[in-house]
């Protein structure tokens, strides 16, 4: 796989994201096949998500912003993992050899890989055997954009070299970038998947009928992909689908005990009690 090759750009953010129309015109510029198809609206946080409405109906507009440089967007009322699935159906032209999914404005780490739509995607599209790479940019204003792109070209060649071992499964990296001027980034880094995100997910409750949802910020801890962040790493780190876990073993029982069936036809037996509303069988039988 090498430039020509046909690359979905996607982001959870939206179709009007900074990041995710930069990296289109990064890819593009590198003689990538691009083609850009992204949510509507912010989908943050909705994982791999596929919801549809229930008559399966998914609304697509076409639209190529000023400066694009013809790559055709498709703005998506749909979550990434909707996206990533549909083009890889052929949804948006030819199916892409490749998915890159942000620039995503805010670091995906740890737990938060489960939730985070930007990862979504890419976990999507190793399910349709593409190789993918989500890219995020730690929160922080200004975003410096270039140097999330610059990790980028230092780490897709290595992704497209492991891409055509049609032996292995294909590489899925979750790559997280310090938002820094690229001439203070300390390296690139592998990393493991931390056990912390950067921020906690808090719920409260307001009322008898309303809670309340918040990111609040988290203490930094050590380890992980957060420690290299912050000491200035961009940070790699290969991720897999969700899959069998094998090694785990359960004592369970051979049959199941025997006051279970007994229980479920006492439970059936309530079912067919009548209600108050409902005629007794004598009553049935003399309308009858």
């Amino acid at each position: 796989m090498t430039a020509g090759a046909r690359v979905l750009v996607t982001n959870d953010d939206g179709v009007t994201g900074e990041g995710l129309h930069r990296l289109a015109r990064h890819l593009h510029d590198q003689d990538f096949d691009v083609v850009v198809a992204a949510p509507e609206r912010d989908e943050s946080g909705c994982g791999t998500s596929r919801a549809v409405a229930a008559d399966g109906l998914v609304r697509t507009r076409t639209r190529t912003p000023a400066g694009e440089a013809g790559i055709p967007v498709h703005s998506v009322a749909g979550p990434p993992g909707l996206i990533v699935a549909a083009a890889c159906q052929g949804a948006f032209g030819p199916a892409p050899d490749l998915v890159l999914s942000g620039i995503n404005p805010g670091a995906n780490i740890g737990p938060a890989v489960l939730h985070s739509g930007t990862v979504g995607a890419a976990l999507t599209a190793i399910q349709y055997g593409r190789p993918a790479v989500a890219l995020s940019l730690v929160h922080g204003a200004p975003y410096h954009w270039d140097t999330a792109l610059d990790v980028l070209a230092a780490v897709l060649p290595a992704v497209l070299s492991r891409a055509r071992d049609r032996r292995r499964p294909p590489p899925l990296c979750n790559v997280n970038v310090p938002n820094v001027p690229a001439h203070r980034l300390a390296g690139v880094r592998r990393a493991g998947l931390g056990a912390h995100a950067d921020s906690r997910f808090t719920i409260q409750r307001l009322g008898p009928d309303l809670l309340h949802a918040a990111h609040q910020p988290a203490a930094p801890r050590d380890g992980g992909e957060a420690a290299l962040l912050a000491a200035g790493y961009a940070t790699v780190t290969p991720l897999r689908p969700v899959g069998e876990a094998a090694e785990v073993r359960f004592a369970l029982p051979a049959a199941l005990p025997a006051a279970l069936p007994a229980a479920v036809d006492e439970e059936r037996a309530v079912d067919r009690r009548p209600g108050p509303h409902a005629p007794s069988a004598a009553l049935a039988q003399e309308r009858s």
